[in-house]
């Protein structure tokens, strides 16, 4: 975390902070896990809000804050995993979404190190709402030790469709700007 440049860095303090909690999340007390995760919600909501209000974003913060929501997603739902609170099946559905924008962001910019694929990494309505009803599974497993059927369904379903938005501006800009080149 960069303080020195505070307040101007706040956003990426905030999804720095969420990282640590991703890292931490999968050895902390069961008792701890809801305000950790009710925590990290905060973060994600008030990095980009702040960003927006203050016009304080940055290209680094660009790119850490989907790396940050995508890390404390994966610690939580591996987690839930690991204890038997949801099926491996159910975490690659409810995480369809996040696999094919980290599938594609380690495609483009990483492996091909294309970074004018970066702005094709622009949260849409239906990523937001994903990432939304993730949260509402996480808070579900906490509170009843399990995912509710109904909400796996929807948010998976949701997810799917995100992905497929994504998958299609990632195809079309592959095809139409060359992104996959080097």
């Amino acid at each position: 975390m960069n303080f020195l440049k505070w307040p101007n860095s706040v956003p990426n303090d905030l999804s720095g902070l969420r990282i640590l909690i991703a890292i931490a999340f999968p050895f902390l007390p069961k008792e701890l896990r809801l305000f950790f995760l009710i925590f990290a919600l905060l973060t994600e909501y008030l990095d980009g809000a702040l960003a927006r209000k203050f016009g304080w974003s940055s290209s680094f913060g660009k790119i850490l804050d989907p790396i940050a929501d995508r890390l404390f997603a994966l610690s939580v739902g591996l987690t839930f995993v690991s204890e038997n609170q949801i099926s491996l099946g159910d975490f690659l559905f409810v995480f369809a979404r996040d696999i094919t924008v980290a599938a594609a962001f380690v495609f483009f910019v990483i492996l091909k190190r294309n970074f004018k694929a970066i702005p094709l990494f622009q949260p849409n309505i239906w990523g937001k709402l994903t990432t939304v009803l993730q949260y509402i599974v996480f808070l579900n497993i906490l509170f009843a030790d399990r995912a509710n059927v109904g909400v796996l369904f929807i948010t998976g379903l949701v997810g799917a469709v995100a992905a497929s938005f994504y998958a299609r501006i990632f195809l079309s800009n592959y095809k139409m700007n060359g992104l996959g080149q080097s």
